[in-house]
Protein backbone atom coordinates (compact mmCIF):
# COMPACT_ATOMS: atom_id res chain seq x y z
CA UNK A 1 0.00 0.00 0.00
CA UNK A 2 1.08 3.54 -0.38
CA UNK A 3 1.03 6.77 1.50
CA UNK A 4 -1.66 9.08 0.59
CA UNK A 5 0.58 11.83 1.42
CA UNK A 6 4.04 11.23 0.36
CA UNK A 7 3.53 7.91 -2.10
CA UNK A 8 5.80 5.87 0.21
CA UNK A 9 5.60 2.28 0.11
CA UNK A 10 4.37 1.10 3.53
CA UNK A 11 2.73 -1.65 5.14
CA UNK A 12 -0.82 -2.51 4.92
CA UNK A 13 -1.37 -3.05 8.96
CA UNK A 14 0.70 -0.05 9.32
CA UNK A 15 -1.00 3.10 11.06
CA UNK A 16 1.49 5.72 10.39
CA UNK A 17 3.75 6.60 7.35
CA UNK A 18 7.37 5.32 7.97
CA UNK A 19 8.27 8.25 5.57
CA UNK A 20 6.27 11.28 6.48
CA UNK A 21 5.54 9.93 9.71
CA UNK A 22 1.13 10.92 8.73
CA UNK A 23 -1.34 8.85 10.25
CA UNK A 24 -2.39 6.40 7.47
CA UNK A 25 -6.40 6.04 7.19
CA UNK A 26 -7.53 2.83 5.94
CA UNK A 27 -10.26 2.37 3.53
CA UNK A 28 -12.57 -0.48 3.74
CA UNK A 29 -12.16 -2.69 0.42
CA UNK A 30 -15.58 -2.87 -1.82
CA UNK A 31 -17.65 -5.86 -1.20
CA UNK A 32 -18.20 -8.01 -4.14
CA UNK A 33 -22.02 -6.89 -4.67
CA UNK A 34 -20.65 -3.32 -4.75
CA UNK A 35 -17.96 -3.86 -7.29
CA UNK A 36 -20.33 -6.37 -9.55
CA UNK A 37 -22.96 -2.93 -9.28
CA UNK A 38 -20.41 -0.52 -10.61
CA UNK A 39 -19.83 -2.59 -13.75
CA UNK A 40 -21.87 -1.06 -16.54
CA UNK A 41 -23.87 -3.16 -18.32
CA UNK A 42 -21.43 -4.88 -21.49
CA UNK A 43 -24.75 -6.32 -23.16
CA UNK A 44 -26.06 -5.11 -26.41
CA UNK A 45 -27.37 -1.38 -26.91
CA UNK A 46 -29.14 0.71 -25.06
CA UNK A 47 -33.24 1.22 -25.83
CA UNK A 48 -32.34 4.77 -26.41
CA UNK A 49 -29.30 4.57 -28.22
CA UNK A 50 -31.56 2.58 -30.79
CA UNK A 51 -34.81 4.39 -30.66
CA UNK A 52 -32.10 7.71 -31.34
CA UNK A 53 -30.92 6.09 -34.25
CA UNK A 54 -34.36 4.69 -35.53
CA UNK A 55 -36.23 8.19 -35.09
CA UNK A 56 -33.52 9.99 -36.67
CA UNK A 57 -33.47 7.58 -39.81
CA UNK A 58 -37.23 8.54 -39.68
CA UNK A 59 -37.04 12.29 -39.74
CA UNK A 60 -38.31 12.96 -36.64
CA UNK A 61 -36.38 16.43 -36.26
CA UNK A 62 -35.92 16.98 -32.33
CA UNK A 63 -36.43 13.56 -31.09
CA UNK A 64 -33.18 11.60 -31.90
CA UNK A 65 -31.82 14.28 -31.06
CA UNK A 66 -32.89 14.39 -27.38
CA UNK A 67 -32.97 10.82 -27.79
CA UNK A 68 -29.17 10.66 -28.20
CA UNK A 69 -28.01 13.57 -25.95
CA UNK A 70 -29.41 11.67 -23.13
CA UNK A 71 -28.01 8.20 -23.62
CA UNK A 72 -24.68 10.21 -24.42
CA UNK A 73 -24.92 11.51 -20.97
CA UNK A 74 -25.79 8.11 -19.30
CA UNK A 75 -22.81 6.24 -21.14
CA UNK A 76 -20.61 9.60 -19.52
CA UNK A 77 -22.32 8.62 -16.16
CA UNK A 78 -21.37 4.79 -16.61
CA UNK A 79 -24.90 3.80 -16.42
CA UNK A 80 -25.29 2.52 -20.21
CA UNK A 81 -22.97 0.16 -22.46
CA UNK A 82 -20.32 2.18 -24.46
CA UNK A 83 -21.78 0.10 -27.72
CA UNK A 84 -24.83 2.45 -28.31
CA UNK A 85 -22.39 5.57 -28.56
CA UNK A 86 -22.01 5.23 -32.37
CA UNK A 87 -26.51 4.79 -32.66
CA UNK A 88 -26.74 7.94 -30.67
CA UNK A 89 -24.61 10.22 -32.60
CA UNK A 90 -26.20 9.02 -36.03
CA UNK A 91 -29.47 9.93 -34.61
CA UNK A 92 -28.14 13.43 -33.67
CA UNK A 93 -26.97 13.90 -36.67
CA UNK A 94 -29.91 12.45 -38.37
CA UNK A 95 -31.97 14.52 -36.41
CA UNK A 96 -30.10 17.77 -37.00
CA UNK A 97 -30.09 17.14 -41.21
CA UNK A 98 -34.03 16.22 -40.62
CA UNK A 99 -34.58 20.09 -39.34
CA UNK A 100 -32.53 21.43 -42.19
CA UNK A 101 -34.76 19.38 -44.10
CA UNK A 102 -37.65 20.37 -43.17
CA UNK A 103 -36.78 23.97 -42.82
CA UNK A 104 -35.96 23.61 -46.72
CA UNK A 105 -39.38 22.12 -47.06
CA UNK A 106 -41.19 24.72 -45.36
CA UNK A 107 -39.73 27.68 -47.46
CA UNK A 108 -39.80 25.89 -51.05
CA UNK A 109 -43.77 25.27 -49.73
CA UNK A 110 -44.18 28.74 -48.87
CA UNK A 111 -42.80 30.38 -52.22
CA UNK A 112 -44.30 27.94 -53.87
CA UNK A 113 -47.20 28.16 -52.86
CA UNK A 114 -47.49 31.84 -51.91
CA UNK A 115 -48.98 32.90 -55.09
CA UNK A 116 -52.11 31.02 -54.82
CA UNK A 117 -53.25 33.83 -52.06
Amino acid sequence: MKCEHCGAKIDDDSTFCYSCGKKVEKIAAPTMEEKVENIPSQGGFSGLSIASLVTGILGMAIIPIILGIVDLIRINKGIASHRGKVFDIAGIVLGALAIVVWIIIIIVGLTVFSGFY
